[in-house]
């Protein structure tokens, strides 16, 4: 299958937040886009109900990949291996507790047919604090580069 574009989910025992997130991103797929976007999601040794929950959504959009570390490998290795299971030219990484905004997805895959040159788009984010239930910062901007960047390590 040729996706355009795979939504990458870190996943460490946020069950709740997970199914938020994955209705954020379900919504946003009609049968336009159906074959376009995979879902990947990394598994970082969770003790709650993860595979249960995925097993649920792939009803929903049959293009998730799941993949269960058998111990917490941590942070790192769990973003590398949610990267390295994927299967898009593009790679769109969400933390477990975080929501994709409505239309986020068609306003992606258009910004990325619309300029073939560009290898990395960076956005803003909603921020939002459980606790006091107050947003600290709104915006929904793509930001392209507007020169080439040569990373050397």
């Amino acid at each position: 299958m040729a996706y355009e574009i795979s939504i990458c989910i870190i996943e460490w025992e946020r069950s709740k937040h997970l199914s938020l997130l994955l209705d954020s991103i379900i919504s946003q797929i009609d049968d336009e886009i159906r074959d376009s976007v995979e879902i990947c999601i990394s598994d970082d040794a969770s003790t709650e109900n993860i595979k249960e929950i995925v097993s649920i959504y792939k009803t929903k959009h049959p293009h998730i990949t799941y993949f269960r570390f058998e111990k917490n490998m941590g942070f790192d290795c769990n973003h590398l291996k949610v990267i390295e299971i994927s299967n898009a030219p593009f790679c769109w990484t969400f933390g477990n507790d975080d929501i994709m905004l409505d239309g986020a997805l068609k306003y992606m895959l258009k910004e990325i047919k619309e300029n073939p040159d560009i290898d990395i788009f960076v956005g803003d984010a909603l921020i939002y604090a459980d606790s006091s239930e107050t947003m600290f910062k709104k915006t929904r901007n793509i930001r392209k580069p507007v020169k080439d960047f040569v990373f050397e390590s």
